[in-house]
């Protein structure tokens, strides 16, 4: 989908902006994406969502308490 290489590419593109190019702009790109597919994690536990863009969700497939660990632990390696 579109927005899984237009986010990395905006925070490149904002890094370069302010800062010389450097490795750890990659990493922020990285953190950006496992923020996002977190709070998707998240918000289809707390809508209770079976699909997202006709996929099943991950709580549908392995249950809301994997689905909210996953997405913690996407929050934890962004931080």
């Amino acid at each position: 989908a579109g927005g899984k290489r237009l986010r990395p590419l905006l925070t490149l593109a904002s890094y370069r902006l302010f800062q010389q190019e450097g490795e750890e702009a990659y990493g922020l790109a990285a953190a950006v994406e496992f923020i996002h597919n977190a709070t998707l994690l998240h918000d289809d536990v707390i809508d209770e969502s079976k699909v997202r863009r006709g996929v099943a969700t991950a709580n549908e497939l392995w249950g809301n308490q994997a689905s909210v660990l996953v997405g913690d632990f996407l929050f934890a390696r962004s931080f």
